[in-house]
């Protein structure tokens, strides 16, 4: 203010300075002594333009500077332009406004020529824009000269584009730049290090400063599916083929071309502590780049960071087969897929189901589980794939399972001990069913790896005779065999009765013995129904666990043989458990078939017009089963073979047949609809 008093303007031009931008403010000419009032009204306030997010941008800056009579304004600018391949100048007699709409609307006002980069700007070309801007007289050489100036200013700060809005004519004669707009080189930055170091940072995105900081470029959008691609290509194909399948993008994340793992761990981190995120797509096609440093890199992020959202990476190009070795191996929570269609899908879908886990495998009976035992269903689904399809789906599982926060007071942590227990062990479900079933989940890297097995039953068993009665159903490969000795290893018996409690305290002490008292506790009740009761009850009595660990009750159906049995047991279960501690499963609905049936019902738009009630006279629902009630071991004692296969066999098949469209997928709306269907009598 001192200087201004002492050259005393006659008027003033107030301005603030938006982050690289220079925006004109409406405040008149004021004098000297109405600067201030001026300044205090604009300070500490927002500034809303068309160039400013939509809730503005609170002014920190004014400039003030003396303010000159304009007669007539014009545009000029120079630009690096790819195009051409080089630097571009643009005019136009019509400046002081938007420039796209002076092309769009009067492109014959439009000037615009390439510039030899050896020739420079030479007087010729100087003064045809001139003559191009009407400047006539001794104005044409001072336009000429200060096109020319602003050529040197150009190369001499590495600018890639300087734009002149307005270049006035005033009346007395004069031709002055008033307001510009410039744009460096960043790749310049070790020439122009005194430029660069003016750059103010107070009004930028803290993570494109971060970004920056670490050689990446970060661009903010208003998704909720983080983008972490090499390229700006990529990047906007990344983008579009996102929206393309319903999603949203919430940033443009670009890695460059010669990305080391530091680099890729800063974009994940950065990525990651944005809470709108939701999902991360990493998409990568290495030609500099290589893949497996982009692999190498985001394994070690999450050996190190709990990442609670999925993880779709799509790798191509250099190394991509070690790149996908290291992803493989690494067992971190990350789906890795090869196509880019199928990749983005799942990123979208990832979005859109939330929990994987819960959306596909809760059971009808408002059931609650660790995500443990809630893989046991999709398991038999996918146990026995080996197609793509099963493979991705594995891959989302394991990433569910690595940490969550589970329905009521637990938490689930894969690096915690687990004791997953099988209540008769000894029995034909167990043998042919459980045991296979718990080992495909094993091989699968569905459980904990520090998971160990308790086999419990009244026959007086070593786990060698398990492993043999269990044998031919176990489908192991022979690439799977040294796996398949580290499950059994794994793997204890304990013999006792049902209705004992000392039995059930040695049981106990087994269990602390094998997986220290800290361990979360799952217990499979493959029983007859007739001893839920009392097992149950020496469970809740011997067998909970302690300390910081969770327990887990999984009842295999029936349920009941009718209302009052089913009421019965449902009250004695809520009387020794929390709600949140009980899974009921009936393993039947999660085999192939049911899964079949519910696509072609309701998830083909080929069949949709004709599988109604209106077109479908009759459904002929047959069941066989390939073996008896040998060995059941009064598995359907007082509720009777026939009745089980009606109540939780061909029944549940027959609502699935011919029940309406549920709301959603979700277990809920699946069971009201079931529900629904033999309220009415079908």
């Amino acid at each position: 203010m001192r200087r201004m008093r002492r050259c005393r303007p006659n008027r003033l031009t107030v301005k603030t300075r938006l982050e690289r931008l220079d925006s004109q403010v409406s405040a008149g000419q004021p004098r000297c002594n109405e600067v201030s009032s001026l300044v205090e009204k604009m300070v500490g306030h927002k500034l809303i333009t068309k160039q400013t997010p939509k809730d503005g941008i609170l002014v920190n800056k004014v400039m003030v500077a003396e303010s000159v009579d304009i007669l007539r304004e014009t545009y000029f600018c120079i630009l690096m332009d790819r195009e051409h391949n080089g630097p571009v100048l643009i005019a136009s007699p019509d400046g002081g406004m938007d420039i796209e709409e002076v092309a769009e609307k009067t492109p014959d006002r439009l000037l615009t020529k390439p510039i030899d980069i050896f020739e420079g700007m030479t007087d010729d070309l100087a003064l045809e824009v001139a003559d191009f801007l009407k400047f006539e007289g001794p104005l044409r050489e001072k336009c000429a000269k200060e096109v020319k100036g602003i050529w040197n200013m150009f190369l001499g700060v590495d600018a890639t584009q300087i734009e002149i809005n307005p270049l006035i004519e005033t009346p007395q004669g004069q031709v002055v730049a008033v307001d510009a707009k410039i744009q460096f080189d960043d790749n310049a930055e070790f020439r122009q290090k005194e430029i660069f170091a003016q750059e103010d940072f107070s009004e930028s995105d803290p993570r494109e400063v971060e970004a920056a900081t670490h050689n990446l470029t970060y661009i903010p959008m208003d998704g909720n599916i983080g983008c972490l691609v090499n390229g700006a290509g990529l990047a906007m194909a990344t983008m579009d083929i996102i929206k393309l399948h319903g999603g949203n993008p919430a940033n443009f994340l670009d890695l460059g071309g010669g990305v080391q793992e530091h680099q890729v761990q800063e974009a994940l981190h950065i990525l990651t502590a944005d809470a709108s995120v939701k999902a991360l797509f990493v998409n990568i096609f290495g030609g500099i780049v290589n893949t497996a440093t982009i692999a190498s890199g985001l394994v070690k992020v999450l050996k190190n960071t709990k990442i609670d959202i999925p993880l779709v990476v799509r790798l191509e190009g250099t190394n991509v087969d070690e790149a996908k070795r290291i992803l493989e191996e690494s067992e971190c929570p990350i789906l890795s897929i090869s196509d880019l269609d199928e990749a983005a899908k799942k990123a979208v879908a990832a979005i859109n189901q939330g929990n994987l886990i819960t959306s596909i495998t809760s059971t009808p009976n408002n059931n609650v589980s660790s995500n443990t035992a809630s893989a046991v269903i999709m398991s038999r689904t996918l146990a026995k794939s080996d197609s793509t399809a099963a493979e991705e789906m594995l891959s989302l599982l394991r990433q569910s399972l690595k940490s969550c926060q589970t329905p009521g007071e637990t938490y689930f942590e894969a690096s915690a001990p687990h004791v997953f227990v099988i209540m008769g062990a000894s029995g034909d479900l167990a043998k042919k069913k459980i045991y296979p079933t718990v080992w495909w989940l094993y091989r699968d890297r569905l459980v904990p790896e520090n998971t160990i097995f308790v086999g419990y039953a009244r026959s007086d068993l070593t786990v060698k005779q398990v492993r043999d009665k269990c044998e031919q159903y176990m489908k192991v490969k022979e690439s799977e065999q040294e796996r398949y000795e580290q499950f059994w290893q794994l793997n204890h018996y304990v013999r006792g009765s049902y209705d004992t409690r000392r039995d059930f305290e040695l049981l106990n002490q087994e269990m602390t013995k094998v997986g220290t008292d800290r361990a979360n506790r799952i217990f499979y009740l493959a029983l007859p129904p007739s001893v839920f009761d009392i097992v149950t009850s020496n469970l809740k009595q011997c067998c909970m666990a302690t300390k910081n660990g969770w327990t887990r009750i999984i009842i295999e159906k029936p349920f009941g043989r009718d209302s009052e049995s089913s009421a019965k047991l449902s009250n004695h279960l809520a009387s020794l458990f929390k709600e949140e501690e009980l899974y009921r499963i009936d393993h039947y609905l999660g085999k192939e078939m049911v899964q079949n049936l519910m696509s072609l019902r309701f998830g083909n738009r080929i069949f949709g017009p004709t599988w109604n009630r209106d077109n479908i006279a009759s459904v002929f629902i047959s069941f066989k089963e390939p073996f008896g009630t040998q060995g059941r071991g009064g598995y359907f004692n007082e509720f009777g073979i026939i009745r089980d296969v009606m109540q939780n066999h061909l029944l549940q098949i027959l609502c699935l047949v011919a029940m309406e469209k549920p709301c959603s997928t979700a277990a809920d709306d699946i069971r009201d609809e079931k529900v629904s269907t033999q309220q009415n009598g079908v």
